[in-house]
């Protein structure tokens, strides 16, 4: 199996006998960490490729993005030597519409679409998000965190100095999601799978199942026992790995 080291900061490595590869974007404060124990349940000739966002992991130092469009932009550019042979596109949470754009985006460029758009937790585009959290006080803003998502441990929000330095990206990336405003347009050509947890307050059904609007191909619909972070379930790994077969 051979590796190069690409020329973009937004991945690591690229595997040159790669069938297809699985560029996967994280949710909220996440990184590529969030999906480094899925490369060893994916089928041998597909590659995960994480893509690696600035404010976290090895671009800590980078400014991270709040704006949408500008995100997305640079997404195009960075991607392009991951983008020689098929793809699919997987997103959690934020990811999703991350993902989503990402795909029209490259449509735009005359990039074929992805084989497939995983979305997961995270409602379609159209919705807008719940009561903006990201310009409250920082205590505020974190109990708000707690309150939606209840992902952070409580002996990582006690030591103040380590949530000091993921207070400014998860902060931006409110930001992101809150300034968002999705402009409708033909739909995209890439089947849909969307996952949800039935225990996330922050989804219903409905606004999970809204997606097959923005693709002119199949789409399914997948409900989890889970609140909103299921990354890590044996579940939904071998879910994804069986349709990238």
């Amino acid at each position: 199996m051979r590796r190069a080291t690409p020329k973009t900061p937004w991945l690591h490595t690229l595997r040159a006998d790669a069938r297809l590869r699985l560029l996967c974007l994280p949710f909220a404060g996440g990184g590529a960490a969030a999906f480094a124990s899925w490369a060893r349940q994916l089928p041998a000739d597909v590659e995960l490729c994480p893509v690696l966002l600035p404010g976290r992991e090895v671009r800590m130092s980078e400014r991270p993005y709040q704006d949408m469009a500008a995100l997305v932009a640079a997404l195009v550019e960075g991607l392009q030597e991951a983008l020689d042979r098929p793809y699919s596109l997987l997103g959690y949470s934020l990811g999703a519409t991350v993902a989503y754009e990402l795909v029209r985006a490259l449509r735009r460029r005359g990039h074929p679409p992805p084989r497939r758009l995983f979305v997961i937790s995270r409602h379609a585009p159209r919705f807008l998000e719940a009561a903006p959290i990201a310009e409250l006080p920082r205590d505020a803003f974190l109990a708000a965190l707690q309150e939606r998502y209840n992902a952070i441990p409580p002996q990582v929000l006690a030591e103040r100095a380590l949530m000091d330095l993921f207070v400014p990206t998860l902060r931006a990336d409110f930001a992101l999601l809150e300034r968002y405003r999705h402009e409708p347009g033909s739909p995209i050509e890439a089947p849909i799978s969307a996952w949800f947890g039935r225990r996330d307050v922050t989804l219903t059904r409905a606004r999970v199942a809204a997606w097959s609007e923005v693709t002119g191909a199949d789409f399914e619909l997948i409900e989890h026992d889970a609140s909103h972070f299921f990354h890590q379930d044996p579940r939904l790994i071998r879910a994804v790995a069986d349709r990238l077969r």
